[in-house]
């Protein structure tokens, strides 16, 4: 049996109207799992358990911001392309 997981995505974003137009509508149709957070801290929290495949960030996130969550989770061992 060949089971193919489906795509980690983490969407950060603080805004709900934002979140719920993007994470479950748009992305879940297209066979992807969609994690929604709302702040970087959270965000951080969830890449070190479950290291998704595609982080969609907010860079003007309240508190740290978009670039904060880049650098911790390069921090972590998390390579960008």
């Amino acid at each position: 049996m060949n089971t193919i997981s489906a795509e980690r995505i983490l969407l950060v974003e603080s805004d709900p109207d934002i979140r719920d137009l993007s994470a479950h509508p748009a992305l879940e149709p297209l066979g992807t799992h969609v994690q929604v957070v709302a702040d970087v801290n959270a965000a951080i929290q969830y890449a070190a358990r479950s290291a998704p495949d595609l982080v969609i960030a907010d860079l003007n996130l309240p508190g740290l911001s978009g670039k904060d969550l880049l650098v911790a989770l390069n921090s972590l061992g998390f390579r960008f392309r």
